[in-house]
């Protein structure tokens, strides 16, 4: 199984390089993949930025756990990020995406095993 999660993450990382288009939402989802908690305030300070904003299928939050970016978990947090919404987005597609799933439970257990 941990051989899946490393390869995940290998895949999520190339997803998310840091090349942007303009779009705040996407900038923002990046970012939060690769841990610049400064470049996430940032983003979130600018009025057409969404904190629950959807980039490939994953939100900021999503992609920020999913990386173990606690820093950056933080900031998504106190803009007021949706926990659930992590929830519904794979839902849809459970039957599909068993394994992703296992995954973002197996990232929030670690995390809040991190933060106590």
């Amino acid at each position: 199984m941990f051989w899946f999660l490393e390869r995940l993450s290998a895949l999520l990382k190339k997803l998310f390089e840091t090349h942007v288009s303009g779009d705040v939402n996407e900038e923002l989802v990046k970012t939060a993949a690769n841990g610049d908690a400064t470049k996430c305030e940032e983003c979130l300070k600018r009025p057409e930025a969404d904190v629950n904003g959807v980039f490939a299928g994953h939100t900021a939050l999503q992609a920020a756990s999913q990386n173990g970016h606690l820093e950056v978990i933080k900031i998504l947090l106190r803009y007021s990020a949706d926990v659930e919404m992590e929830v519904s987005i794979f839902y849809k597609s459970y039957e599909d995406n068993k394994y992703i799933l296992d995954y973002i439970f197996f990232t929030y257990v670690v995390f809040l095993k991190k933060i106590g």
